[in-house]
């Protein structure tokens, strides 16, 4: 397998992620599920923006993390959403052999029809109420937001697995949804949430080069 090549600004973005939560975790005193979930989130989004399969296997990590902290806050929603990451991950995982670009050792992008995305995007809007009416069956907090978060999820990891370019529109979007979820255990005195709060804040900075990037390597195969 090819040697990973990272540019400054992701070697920056590796060195400043793991440094900071890293500190965050020796502050608040977390668990290792919260301090691995953390560097799992800085790994493999990079490795992610790159196409590599090695990000893949990083997003089932933390996908497993990320299902016991959002089980521990009663966020039943994003434990769903934890659920549905491994097999999807694994579909993408299939799509990154099968479209695998040998040279540079990552996989080409697909640009999803007008057609696929609004089937996609309108089904899953549709579904938010009945997203609803199954969390309400449980005792949890914020339930119309965690609706809207699973929707966005599932967006996201179908058009991920599906190597598009649109996957990363979602991942912002859940981005901001994730962080308004997790402050609240953070306000009611869990100083661990930052643990889920500075990894979503990179995140959305991770997704917007991931977004920059996987639009590169998009034009790069057009005119290659």
């Amino acid at each position: 397998m090819k040697k990973i090549r990272f540019t400054p600004f992701e070697i920056a973005y590796i060195v400043l992620g793991l440094l900071v939560n890293t500190v965050i975790s020796l502050l608040t005193k977390a668990s290792p599920v919260s301090t691995f979930y953390a560097y799992s989130c800085v790994l493999g989004g990079i490795l992610l923006t790159k196409a590599r399969l090695e990000g893949y296997f990083l997003q089932v990590a933390m996908g497993i993390l990320y299902l016991f902290l959002a089980w521990r806050q009663k966020y039943y929603g994003e434990v769903i959403n934890s659920l549905l990451t491994i097999p999807i991950t694994l579909y993408g995982m299939y799509n990154w052999f099968t479209r695998r670009n040998s040279t540079e050792n990552t996989v080409n992008i697909v640009k999803a029809s007008k057609k696929e995305a609004a089937v996609i995007v309108v089904s899953q809007l549709l579904l938010i109420p009945l997203y609803y009416f199954l969390l309400s069956r449980y005792e949890g907090s914020m339930l119309w937001v965690q609706s809207l978060s699973l929707a966005i999820s599932i967006m996201a990891f179908y058009f991920s697995a599906r190597i598009s370019v649109l996957s990363y529109y979602c991942f912002l979007s859940k981005d901001i949804l994730s962080t308004i979820l997790w402050i609240v255990p953070l306000i009611n005195g869990d100083a661990s949430a930052w643990l889920v709060i500075v990894p979503n804040i990179l995140f959305f900075i991770n997704d917007l080069y991931g977004l920059y990037s996987w639009n590169r390597m998009l034009e790069k195969q057009k005119t290659g």
